[in-house]
């Protein structure tokens, strides 16, 4: 399974491509207990929706999932109560993609 830093290479060029404000990571990728069976469940808040919400939503799943090369249930940020995640955003260690 692809460690947290490789995801983040893969996920930065995708947040500019798909107009991304923020995507964090729940479960096992999250706390660092993936395995090669593990799926990624990412967690997306856009800058903006608009007419291209679905086109913007579906290319970032299928960007992700061609270069992750793995399983990965793509969530929306308001279809997720109080998440346990890992935020992007953070320096380093397992704490973000």
């Amino acid at each position: 399974m692809m460690k947290l830093g490789e995801m983040r290479s893969i996920a930065i060029p995708a947040w500019r491509a798909f107009r991304v404000k923020r995507l964090d990571v729940l479960g096992c990728t999250a706390r660092c207990e993936t395995d090669a069976g593990s799926d990624v469940d990412p967690v997306v808040k856009f800058e903006e929706l608009g007419e291209q919400a679905a086109a913007r939503f579906f290319g970032l799943l299928h960007h992700l999932e061609d270069h992750l090369q793995c399983r990965l249930d793509l969530l929306t940020s308001t279809g997720v109560r109080n998440p346990s995640r890992a935020h992007t955003d953070h320096a380093g260690g397992c704490a973000g993609v």
